[in-house]
């Protein structure tokens, strides 16, 4: 279903739907993926050698040697952390794409509605007396905006950049600007622009 065809499911009776649209699609990626990818690559890396190590080990001392627990738990040990270095490496970045595939945005005359239907449905609605900042954070194709303070720009951008996870903004959307600017008319507020290259932290 189109964004549009979902956010006109949410409106009442006396709202006009202005603006939809849905997140950039695919892979992204960020500055905090200099640290990120490196270090899952070193935990994977530890996980398989861990686990390569300790089935050898076991292996060569025989089934009836050694403490019957340990052979069972260090093997499931070494597992659950190539999981977990798996989904850090790559897994995170399918989980966060597939994520924002299913997510819609929708500025109406009264209210910003942001839809997610990856589990279930959630709607988050905002009014417009409750924002407390815009920020407008531009790439060349596409831009993000933030219906909060710095911390809603940094952190909360962040983990939603690693995640995919929708926060309270509208995030790596086409004509961030003109949306921005119908915003702006709509609440009232003085702009807060910040202008950041398109792969770092939108």
């Amino acid at each position: 279903m189109h964004s549009e065809e979902l956010m006109k499911v949410e409106l009442k009776d006396s709202e006009e739907l202005i603006w939809s649209g849905r997140p950039k699609p695919g892979w992204t990626f960020g500055i905090y993926d200099l640290f990120l990818i490196p270090f899952s690559g070193l935990w994977l890396s530890f996980a398989v050698f861990w686990e390569i190590t300790v089935l050898s080990l076991f292996t060569n001392v025989g089934q009836n040697d050694g403490p019957a627990l340990l052979r069972i738990i260090f093997p499931i040990f070494g597992a659950v952390f190539i999981l977990f270095g798996l989904v850090f490496f790559i897994g995170r970045f399918i989980i966060a794409a597939y994520i924002r595939s299913k997510t819609s945005y929708g500025l109406t005359n009264q209210r910003i509605i942001i839809v997610s239907t990856f589990f279930g449905k959630s709607v988050r609605t905002l009014q417009f007396d409750r924002v407390k900042e815009l920020i407008l954070v531009e790439g060349e194709k596409h831009g993000s905006i933030y219906f909060g303070g710095e911390f809603e720009r940094y952190f909360l951008g962040t983990l939603a950049s690693i995640t995919g996870l929708p926060v309270s903004a509208f995030r790596r959307i086409e004509d961030a600007s003109i949306v921005h600017e119908q915003l702006r008319n709509l609440i009232g507020k003085k702009p807060n622009l910040t202008q950041q290259p398109a792969d770092i932290l939108q």
